[in-house]
């Protein structure tokens, strides 16, 4: 065959293939749910800082599960939570605003589940966290609501713990998706793992640290004795501690697993916006302390926050490396599903890390001391400043860069910097979650939860 056909001939075959591709994606294309049609899985496992997870950087291996969802998904590197305890960070991030210092309900008609099932979404929420439940306001827009875990239990028995069978808050979760998977659906799953009580149940307790033989355990009691100092902690008990948070992590991950596989073999992956993420993290002695609260230290305020989103959304990043806040979930979903009565798209990270260019947005938290002095803190590229007093005259600021243990105050060597952040700081104005005008828990159950180490 001459030269010039051969050319003509291979030259019309690769046409043909380019448009034999073409028909092929553009009928995968029509095949993709539209917006209209899309539902949403959102999992929290309550105070997991995001340096615990495999693809956070974590050796420890407590995270398989989600770290294979993260490779299918957008990984946000540097998220943060609004406020370092579970009350005001999941009223911030269902809501999209920001949480008040105080502890209260939040009110009606103003969360994201108000919003969806309105617009058309079968709604339900299983929690295993005693601060999320209908009690506080929680089980707005919510058809279903499951409490595993009531405050008042806690409160009347404070020394007899509970461990949640968070397998059977699965297997809720499941039950019910079975029934509503034809349709369109927003499902909530809170699991209270890691979070303390840290020892797993079998396989995964000791797996990590076998050999311990100490008498420090990870029980919620003997950990505020040791913010207290009425218990003393070596260094080896304090890596114990750390161990057995990991071993309860994978815990968590095993029943996440568990979730995603489901939703995989019913064949929902593609017409489901599924994000796994944290309330708040977790100290380790970092700052001298346990558990959480009180500080605005990045092993409280960074979290994993992985979202997979639907092919018919368009092309995103496998990771986004800049700061953002996760009450931006509330936006991304709303503007996702193309949910009106909620939409802000300029705070959608859907919009963000499709069409927009990496742009360094102000990341704020607040929190407030032991003794009630208020903080609020703010993440801007590289430098972290932290705010204390009434006006927030006390700065701090951090390199997160050359000092990700936030070791160095470097307020006087870098005025200019603690100057412009500073006036950030405190001429922005939040906006906040509306509240119910009265507490919604007595003063004896309060203080009984802050004693085994939730609340403010």
């Amino acid at each position: 065959m001459p030269q010039a056909i051969r050319t003509l001939v291979l030259g019309c075959l690769a046409t043909l293939l380019l448009l034999i591709r073409s028909d092929a994606a553009a009928d995968a294309a029509a095949k993709l749910p539209p917006a209209s049609q899309l539902s949403v899985v959102w999992i929290v496992l309550d105070a997991a800082r995001a340096t615990s997870f495999g693809v956070y950087g974590s050796p420890l291996g407590a995270s398989p599960a989600i770290d294979r969802f993260a490779a299918s998904a957008t990984v946000f590197e540097r998220a943060y939570c609004q406020v370092p305890w579970t009350l005001g960070s999941v009223a911030s991030y269902l809501t999209g605003k920001y949480p008040w210092k105080r502890e209260a309900g939040i009110e009606a008609r103003q969360s994201l589940a108000h919003h969806l099932r309105a617009a058309g979404l079968r709604t339900a929420a299983f929690s295993e966290n005693p601060y999320v439940t209908p009690q506080f306001g929680f089980d707005d827009g919510f058809e279903i609501f499951r409490v595993y875990f009531r405050s008042d239990v806690l409160a009347a028995s404070p020394h007899d713990y509970p461990r949640i069978d968070s397998a059977r808050t699965v297997d809720d979760a499941l039950t019910w998706l079975e029934d509503v998977e034809r349709e369109r659906f927003f499902l909530y799953i809170h699991l209270l793992p890691p979070h303390a009580p840290y020892d797993a149940p079998a396989p995964f307790a000791r797996r990590l640290d076998p050999d311990y033989e100490g008498t420090v355990q990870g029980l919620p009691k003997t950990l505020v004795d040791i913010n207290k100092r009425r218990i003393r902690l070596e260094p080896r008990d304090l890596e114990h501690l750390r161990l057995q948070y990991h071993e309860n992590l994978a815990y968590a991950d095993h029943q996440v697993g568990r979730m995603l596989a489901e939703i995989e073999r019913r064949g929902l992956m593609n017409r489901t916006i599924v994000v796994v993420a944290s309330d708040h993290g977790e100290g380790f002695y970092e700052h001298g302390f346990l558990l959480h609260n009180y500080t605005l230290f990045d092993e409280v305020l960074h979290v994993p926050l992985i979202i997979r989103f639907p092919s018919s959304l368009g092309q995103v990043p496998k990771s986004w490396p800049f700061p953002v806040e996760l009450r931006r979930v509330f936006a991304t979903i709303c503007d996702a599903l193309g949910v009106r009565s909620c939409r802000r798209p300029d705070e959608s990270l859907l919009i963000a890390i499709r069409d927009e260019p990496g742009q360094d947005q102000p990341v704020f938290a607040i929190s407030e001391r032991a003794n009630g002095t208020p903080l609020k803190g703010l993440v801007s590229g590289k430098h972290k400043l932290i705010g204390t007093g009434d006006r927030f005259e006390h700065l701090i600021l951090y390199d997160l860069d050359a000092d990700s243990q936030e070791k160095n105050d470097l307020a006087a060597q870098r005025p200019e910097v603690t100057r412009v952040l500073g006036e950030i700081l405190r001429r922005t104005r939040l906006e906040r979650v509306t509240l119910r005008d009265s507490p919604p828990i007595p003063d004896e159950t309060h203080q009984r939860l802050k004693a085994l180490g939730y609340g403010d």
